[in-house]
């Protein structure tokens, strides 16, 4: 009952048995239609028995069964829950989990399609590929790399994951932190044997008031490179830059391509840098980036795109993209995002490809 494979049998069941909007409606519309059909059959009856030709009873019963069969309101209020389950059915087999009939009917309404980055767009298994270090520093790059990723080691974000990763690979030995939180949209924070680590982007350092004036440059050029730059910092110090690459889905140039040939308006919302996020949706096709956004920033966007009369759709993968994915019209999650990503979804792509998301809307 735990698998991933009952969840989704659970997840489609209970979609299936769902109503759609326009499900209600029919269902309100058959509920007067059902009665008058009726009275009107047994006025017919009626009728044709007092003044038809004989036999009067025969052709009374013939009238009736075919004002009955004729105007049977049946197909109105059947067609709806027949066309949901197989809508749902056939997303299923094809990877697109649909959580509800409601998001299946909005989903065809969309017009704005706002997609994350990391582990959407891109694979989400990104490398750490550079350890910068601040000059004068009483740290050696291993230093770095074994603080970095015993910092990181609780973490669930793709980042965190390819620094713990590259300590593994090295075979350095790693501990837990002693205390851990995450901090959506920046980075993390955590306690190491009484030493406060920072790991984020410029904002979570100028947030702490830690200058990353010397690390700037470099910085800016691994973002140039389309990779991801996260400052270190131990205890209010920044001792380095980090640079971590991600590389883009091979399908997802293809999907947004899709999207915008079906009328769909298509925007990323990273909380990265405008380079690197410029680099990345350079490669994906994408013309409007909102970058170093906030979860909240992302929300903000959503609403104003809603309050001008827009349909819209979010799709992520990450704690960071729970809250828009909340918000939107309708929220598209990816199977190996983040549990709280997925609970707040939608729809969720089984396949963890930006393509199922394209045929969703198909």
């Amino acid at each position: 009952s735990n698998t991933v494979l009952s969840s989704i049998i659970r997840l489609v069941e209970q979609a299936q048995g769902s109503k759609a909007p326009i499900q209600r409606l029919a269902d309100k519309v058959s509920a007067y239609f059902v009665p008058t059909i009726g009275v009107l059959g047994l006025i017919s009856f009626g009728l044709w028995l007092v003044l038809g030709p004989p036999p009067a009873i025969t052709i009374a019963t013939t009238v009736l069964v075919s004002v009955l069969i004729i105007a049977c309101p049946c197909a109105l209020g059947l067609a709806t829950p027949t066309a949901i389950i197989v809508g749902i059915g056939n997303g299923a087999r094809k990877g697109i989990l649909i959580h509800s009939a409601e998001a299946l009917e909005t989903l065809h309404k969309t017009d704005i399609v706002l997609t994350d980055k990391t582990g959407t767009l891109t694979y989400g298994k990104p490398s750490l590929t550079d350890i910068l270090l601040s000059p004068d520093i009483p740290y050696q790059r291993n230093d770095i790399l074994t603080i970095a990723a015993t910092a990181e080691r609780l973490s669930e974000h793709p980042v965190g994951k390819a620094i713990v990763e590259l300590a593994i690979t090295e075979g350095i030995q790693l501990s837990d932190p002693t205390n851990f939180k995450a901090l959506p949209g920046t980075g993390i924070m955590s306690k190491i044997n009484g030493t406060i680590v920072h790991i984020g982007n410029e904002e979570l350092m100028r947030s702490l008031d830690i200058s990353v004036d010397e690390l700037a440059l470099s910085a800016q050029t691994l973002s140039l490179e389309g990779k991801t730059s996260m400052y270190i910092s131990i205890d209010q110090d920044c001792m380095g830059v980090l640079g971590v690459s991600d590389t883009v889905r091979a399908t997802s140039k293809s999907a947004v391509t899709n999207m915008k040939n079906s009328g769909l308006t298509v925007i990323m919302l990273t909380g990265d840098n405008l380079t690197t996020a410029g680099a990345v949706a350079n490669q994906a096709g994408i013309d409007l980036i909102h970058a170093s956004m906030l979860p909240a920033g992302k929300v903000k966007i959503i609403q104003d795109l809603q309050s001008q009369g827009n349909i819209v759709t979010m799709i992520g993968d990450g704690i960071n993209d729970a809250a828009a994915l909340t918000q939107a019209d309708v929220g598209i999650s990816m199977g190996s995002g983040s549990d709280i990503a997925i609970s707040s979804s939608d729809i969720t792509l089984a396949r963890n490809d930006l393509t199922s998301a394209s045929e969703a809307f198909q």
